[in-house]
């Protein structure tokens, strides 16, 4: 492929047909059903996050898409920069109807992120993630579908999609699918809302990366446990005994 990529856009399918015009896009399967807080089954995507997931007509059907921008959404068809903008790359999370003025700029270091973002688990080819407003008291619903990775000089390396449902089986797409049970490699368990462990509850979603994963900068740090030692006894005490 050449030239430069600017705009990137993730479709939930609202059904089958029509699938071979579509083939060439990110598909996410139409019609799934999730969780609430309550544990109560709801249709995906939750009102709760859109958007950024926003409701589209794309060749005469109704589907939902996310967005994002790796240059100003101002200066895609605008060669002019606005005053405060920046005119180098970046990353931009559309977040209203319109692209040049509603959108979540995201810092190309992981210093300049607000306390929203929350640190998690390191892996290896990805970096540390970080999930937006992620605690346990947030409701399933509101888990926002983006997330970031950064490498061990915390500038960012990569950003994925997450989604409540399982994927499609659609080649080349290689979606990750997360059940309760591989949690611990992605996440801090006690971190995580108590709606996810529902047994039926899953995730699944889309990595891109900004650098090459086998680079050097995403290999985590393996963080040796402590040994427990036994303190050791002054010297004015031994002598006393």
């Amino acid at each position: 492929m050449t030239g430069v990529l600017n705009v990137l856009k993730l479709f939930y399918k609202p059904s089958t047909e029509d699938l071979e015009n579509l083939i060439e896009y990110k598909l996410i399967p139409g019609k799934m059903k999730g969780y609430n807080s309550m544990n109560e089954t709801i249709d995906l995507p939750p009102k709760e996050i859109q958007p950024p997931i926003f409701q589209v007509e794309f060749n005469g059907i109704q589907m939902y898409a996310v967005t994002v921008y790796f240059k100003h959404p101002h200066l895609l068809c605008n060669p002019l920069p606005l005053p405060d903008s920046q005119t180098g790359k970046g990353l931009y999370i559309q977040n209203g109807t319109s692209p040049e003025k509603d959108f979540i700029q995201i810092p190309l270091e992981s210093k300049d992120l607000t306390s929203i973002w929350k640190p998690s688990s390191c892996v290896p080819g990805m970096g540390l993630h970080y999930f937006r407003n992620l605690s346990r008291s947030l409701p399933c619903e509101k888990i926002f579908p983006v997330f970031l990775m950064y490498d061990s000089e915390g500038k960012l390396s990569a950003f994925g999609w997450a989604f409540q449902g399982k994927p499609m089986n659609l080649a080349p797409i290689k979606w990750f699918h997360l059940v309760p049970k591989i949690y611990p490699f992605i996440f801090d368990t006690k971190k995580l809302p108590s709606c996810m462990f529902h047994p039926k509850f899953s995730v699944f979603g889309l990595h891109i990366w900004l650098r090459d994963p086998q680079s050097e900068l995403l290999k985590c740090k393996i963080i040796q446990p402590q040994k427990k030692t036994t303190p050791a006894v002054p010297w004015h005490k031994k002598m006393n005994e």
